[in-house]
């Protein structure tokens, strides 16, 4: 009996072995369809279990193959961590989602309103934490907005005394403008916990879930500054990759801060360098209400509100696309389009409405240099892409992703 009992269990081993293989071979065909050099994907389970695979080097001149444990920019999916961070104080009881920011922040609050007259005018509506999270306050990136270009060329017209050089683009909790709105979080997250944003992520985020190779790039060492893989950037006009240099590339809204924070070194929306590994890692805790092993990361209470649809009568909006020096947002990828303005936004990424492969509820986001995320809270699984191609929205890469997803569905369905 024994002995039968080993044998099936060889056997199990011996079809999930080849299985996984068989899924590989898949994954590496469409690698190869693409002028992609180097990329790692990982699939990233409930359990804890997180399978990757990777093609290409680490470094141009290196004979490696990428892995899971090489660091990458990971841009703005420092958002999501950072939006975690903020919901922890939540959590903590040292400010609500819907309380008023005017005594925390003053110098944010008082910044009046560029209206479609270009009058600048006084705000009726309170900023909140939740509007910070939901890229609902007004407050947008140099060239996010038209209103915001043309300002930049207007703003010697106007008696400004703010030492925010901004003004806001509309009423908070009226439209969506992608961008800066993180950047106020981390540093109200710095004002509340009386702790530099580094500081406060590494002990309640980084080490608790483990994410031993995630840092800022602010506070990068020589060493680590090893561990960042090669990148590249496409030529628009012949199509091709060109190589590009490792670099330490520290992320600059210093401009947009100096007066306010004079020491300003942590942004809080896109100043993390991370591997795929960790990242995995703190995907985990959208899959494990909240938990990380037997760390609590979120109470499941707040780790249910942090992923729920949150913007009321409009949608994601991308404006960059309509002014010159804006990020490129339209579909490059022929399969599926990465942003729409059919979704909405939960409190840290957005919440899908609308897809060919994955069910309405999931979330994703995604950081400049073509790296994804995407979570499946039906079927518990999450989804880490991360390669170093820019600009973003590259069409090979999103393909690749989106190819990478379609897999892991189809394996699901045969396992059905």
């Amino acid at each position: 009996m024994k002995k039968l009992a080993f044998t099936l269990l060889i056997l199990f081993i011996s079809c999930q072995s080849n299985d996984k293989n068989e899924f590989e071979n898949k994954v590496i065909s469409e690698i190869k369809k693409t002028d992609i050099p180097a990329v790692v994907m990982g699939k990233i389970h409930k359990s804890g279990q997180m399978d990757f695979y990777s093609f290409g080097p680490s470094r141009w001149e290196r004979n490696d193959t990428i892995s899971e444990k090489d660091l990458f920019w990971i841009a703005s999916m420092t958002k999501v961590i950072n939006s975690v961070a903020g919901m922890q104080l939540v959590d903590k009881g040292i400010i609500s989602l819907d309380e008023p920011l005017d005594i925390y922040l003053p110098e944010m609050t008082e910044i009046p309103i560029l209206n479609d007259d270009f009058e600048l005018v006084k705000a009726k509506q309170k900023i909140t934490l939740r509007h910070l999270l939901t890229h609902s306050s007004g407050f947008g990136n140099k060239n996010s907005h038209p209103k915001m270009v043309e300002w930049e060329k207007i703003k010697d017209n106007y008696d400004w005394k703010y030492l925010y050089p901004f003004p806001r683009m509309f009423e908070s909790g009226t439209s969506y403008l992608y961008g800066i709105s993180t950047s106020w979080l981390g540093i109200l997250i710095e004002k509340l916990t009386k702790m530099s944003l580094a500081d406060y992520m590494k002990k309640n985020l980084f080490i608790p879930m483990e994410m031993n190779n995630t840092f800022f790039e602010y506070d990068m060492t020589d060493k680590q500054t090893e561990m960042l893989v090669s990148s590249s950037q496409r030529n628009l006009k012949t199509r091709k990759l060109e190589k590009k240099e490792p670099k330490n590339e520290l992320f600059n809204d210093w401009d947009y801060f100096k007066n306010i924070v004079p020491d300003y070194k942590y942004s809080g929306q896109g100043s993390i360098n991370s591997t795929p590994e960790d990242f995995g890692k703190f995907m985990q805790i959208f899959l494990n209400k909240g938990t990380y092993k037997n760390h609590v990361i979120l109470s499941e209470n707040s780790l249910q509100e942090f992923i729920s649809p949150q913007l009321n009568g409009y949608k994601i909006e991308f404006w960059d696309d309509e002014v010159e020096g804006g990020f490129d947002f339209s579909g490059r990828g022929d399969l599926n389009h990465f942003f729409d303005e059919y979704d909405n936004h939960s409190l840290g990424m957005a919440y899908e409405e609308q897809s060919k492969s994955r069910p309405i509820g999931s979330g994703y986001w995604a950081g400049a240099w073509n790296s994804y995320f995407m979570v499946d809270f039906q079927n518990e699984f999450g989804i880490v892409y991360m390669t170093q191609i820019r600009d973003f929205n590259d069409v090979y890469s999103y393909n690749l992703f989106t190819s990478f997803e379609r897999l892991i569905y189809e394996d699901i369905k045969n396992l059905d």
